[in-house]
């Protein structure tokens, strides 16, 4: 099997390897509580397609396989990395493929998704207005999009400010994105619902999500930021993590009650 360049970033990005995510500080990052509270939010009752692009370390897969019914397509431009997240596969219909987001997708996964989440990977796109694109064509109308940025969108110039990868010259290992371009662009494309922007006192990641439009619907003027929660640097003890993760439970009920026409008790 050759070796992309996609391949040797994971394999030798600061030595960690394919364990990267799976590592405790990425492994129990909270911007994961906040993707697992919006997705028993919206399928704590029913199954749903997923299709998850970069799957590295299927940490999202493991936490939520046991408790939620869903058939998971995992995507990543890595064969390495698909190798690696076909041990994880518990679901029969579950499966891994590679797929570049950046790329038209398959024919066969045009609206045939309820639920696309992008992890850490718009951030090593050359831009994002196709990904997002891409990702819209994949969703049913009313199906969901979850970003995950892991470097905090700028409120400064469009233009990209890009980070490049140390052992491969001209990969891209990290962008920073201009907050106007980003909401415009997302809002042009998605009804935005939610930004969330958390962090651990190292890292802030923003996770932002956004709904296909149905059938005649028309989008909203673009503006994303409906709510933020906040770790302070140096407050990561245990009680400020729980209290802001029951915080933004409590929220995320009465934001999707509320979606839902539904009387909040």
């Amino acid at each position: 099997m050759g070796t992309s360049k996609r391949d040797s970033v994971w394999h030798n990005f600061r030595g960690s390897g394919l364990g990267i995510m799976r590592a405790p500080a990425r492994a129990h990052h909270p911007s994961r509580w906040v993707v697992d509270e919006l997705m028993r939010t919206w399928f704590d009752d029913r199954s749903f397609d997923w299709l998850d692009v970069g799957v590295v370390g299927m940490v999202d897969y493991e936490r939520l396989r046991p408790s939620l019914r869903f058939r998971f397509t995992g995507v990543d431009l890595s064969e390495s990395v698909l190798e690696d997240a076909r041990q994880y596969l518990r679901g029969p219909s579950d499966a891994v493929t590679v797929w570049d987001i950046q790329e038209p997708p398959d024919a066969r996964l045009v609206a045939s998704q309820d639920l696309i989440t992008v992890r850490h990977v718009l951030n090593h796109c050359e831009y994002y207005d196709r990904p997002l694109e891409h990702a819209a064509a994949i969703l049913r109308p009313g199906g969901r999009i979850v970003v995950v940025l892991h470097l905090a969108l700028v409120d400064g110039p469009d233009e990209l400010r890009r980070h490049h990868a140390w052992d491969v010259p001209g990969e891209v290992i990290g962008n920073r994105y201009g907050r106007e371009r980003f909401v415009r662009t997302f809002g042009s494309i998605f009804v935005p619902e939610l930004w969330v922007r958390v962090d651990d006192g190292v890292k802030p990641n923003d996770v932002i999500v956004g709904r296909r439009p149905l059938p005649g619907e028309a989008l909203p003027p673009p503006r994303l930021e409906r709510y933020r929660m906040w770790v302070p640097p140096g407050r990561r003890h245990l009680f400020t993590v729980l209290w802001s993760r029951m915080r933004l439970a409590r929220h995320l009920r009465r934001v999707f009650a509320r979606t839902a026409g539904e009387a909040e008790p």
